[in-house]
This record gives structure tokens, C-alpha cells and sequence, in this order.
């Protein structure tokens, strides 16, 4: 199984927050084992802020996810873009980031959807 170590970077629209899919190595119980077969390779789910004077990123966030990372880039970019919503959305009902970076903790595959908070919408 092949995994990229590369991040998968998403902006929101007024720059002031980013969201980052990385692989760091980590699995379902602590650091990845690929001896294991109910192992998984993890995610890890970065949350950055503008922040001081320069303007550069902030890491506020970081939690890792039940997101696998052998998943493809399509998957993962569409994942992060709903997550970007989710949190706009959670911001502006008053959440703070910590409690929505808890809940995107449990993003995966099979649910990244149920995070879309204009699911539904018409």
C-alpha cells in the first residue's frame, strides 16, 4: 500500500484559517504498525490560524483522524473541503475550534459527508 507523504492543503476563502491532511506515521493504536492487519495508516488533521504581526501560520489545532492514509488524493481533498465548511459553520454558531477539531477527529470516509453542514440545502 502505497501512502504520500505529502499534505493535503486546504484555505478558506478569507485566509485566515487552513486545513491539512498529514501522515505522520500513526495508526489505530499509537504509531502505525503495518505488521499488524487490523492496523490502519492514519491521518492527522492540522488546523492553522493567521496570527502576530507577519501574518504567518499558526498551528491552533491537531488531532489525528480515522481518515486512512492509503485513501486517494480526490478523497482526501473532498474530505478536507467539507471539514473547511464544517468549521466556518461551527465558527459562526459560536464553537470554538478546539470542540470542532474534537469532532473532525472522526472523520473518515464513510462519514466525511455527515460534516457538510449545508447537506440537504436547497
Amino acid at each position: 500500500m502505497w501512502i504520500s507523504k505529502e499534505p493535503v492543503v486546504v484555505v478558506d476563502e478569507s485566509g485566515n484559517f487552513k486545513l491539512a491532511f498529514v501522515y505522520l506515521g500513526e495508526g489505530m493504536n499509537g504509531d502505525y504498525d503495518p505488521s499488524d492487519p487490523d492496523d490502519v495508516p492514519l491521518l492527522r488533521i492540522d488546523i492553522y490560524r493567521r496570527g502576530g504581526r507577519d501574518g504567518d501560520w499558526e498551528q491552533e489545532e491537531s488531532r489525528c483522524t480515522l481518515f486512512p492514509a492509503h485513501v486517494p488524493f480526490d478523497w482526501k481533498y473532498r474530505a478536507l473541503v467539507t471539514a473547511k465548511l464544517y468549521i466556518e459553520a461551527g465558527l459562526e454558531q459560536g464553537k470554538t475550534l478546539r470542540q470542532l477539531a474534537d469532532d473532525l477527529s472522526h472523520i473518515h470516509p464513510d462519514n466525511y459527508h455527515d460534516f457538510n453542514p449545508y447537506k440537504g440545502a436547497a
